[in-house]
């Protein structure tokens, strides 16, 4: 049996790319409650789980710079951000670097 946080994981996995998928969305996916997967997410990651989902985008968007098949523009939208200008914000604050 998985534990909260893997089914957690496997939901963000198969959403990510869903500009529209959220918290909201996790939830009702996984039946879970919101506390119950607030706290797995907050003791694995000392992250909330907003934050957690925002996270995994932009490690996603991060592999695909790397790689240089996209431009920005692409990989911010194939990471699930729907406003470029927040991709770039998000990126840099997370990683101290812009996207560019």
């Amino acid at each position: 049996m998985n534990t909260i946080y893997e089914i957690v994981l496997e939901d963000i996995k198969k959403n990510f790319k869903d500009s529209k998928y959220s918290t909201s969305q996790l939830l009702i996916n996984t039946e879970l409650d919101k506390k119950s997967v607030r706290d797995a997410v907050k003791e694995k990651t000392n992250r909330s789980l907003s934050n957690y989902i925002r996270l995994y985008r932009l490690n996603h968007a991060q592999r695909l710079l790397k790689s240089g098949d996209k431009n920005i523009s692409e990989i911010a939208y194939d990471s699930g951000f729907s406003s470029l200008s927040y991709f770039s914000k998000s990126f840099k604050d997370e990683f101290g670097y812009s996207p560019n």
